[in-house]
């Protein structure tokens, strides 16, 4: 039979508890990680860094000095270094900067910017005599969103 409607959760996973295949590929990444250490295995972002030095290194000797012509040659060796560099460099960025991503604020609809909130207040004294009515209005400040952070979470 099911739980009444609007009752309190009960039983089950707590919220943020992973799964069991997920807790499993994080062990088991983990457990590559120091396996790979151990090894003393170098990381695939460690690898393409080196590699990129490599590729910036050997493009060096071709590259030309402040106004002089390339020779074909010259610029066929220096164009293919540089593009493998590049390459290296573009699969390593994630790894080394973060991303950021654009958020979009929703402006407060009209009716909430423009709403005035009125209270009528009647005061009674001992006998129940009510004296007069008082009408307070109140209209909320405009509420302002600071943005901030640093790209990640």
């Amino acid at each position: 039979m099911p739980a009444p409607k609007g009752h309190p959760q009960w039983g089950g996973r707590k919220k943020g508890t992973p799964n069991r295949a997920t807790l499993e590929k994080a062990l088991a990444a983990e457990a590559e990680l120091q396996k790979a250490k151990e090894e003393h295995r170098p990381l695939a972002k460690d690898v393409l860094d080196t590699l990129m030095a490599t590729f910036v290194n050997a493009a060096l000797p071709y590259q030309p000095t402040k106004g002089q012509r390339m020779q074909p040659e010259q610029a066929d060796n220096y164009e293919r270094w540089a593009r493998l560099a590049m390459e290296c460099a573009s699969k390593l960025a994630p790894y080394q900067s973060p991303t950021f991503r654009a958020i979009v604020v929703a402006p407060a609809p009209d009716d909430q910017l423009q709403r005035v909130t009125k209270y009528e207040l009647t005061i009674f004294d001992s006998q129940r005599a009510a004296t007069k009515a008082k009408v307070i209005e109140h209209q909320p400040e405009p509420k302002t969103v600071n943005g901030g952070g640093n790209g990640h979470g």
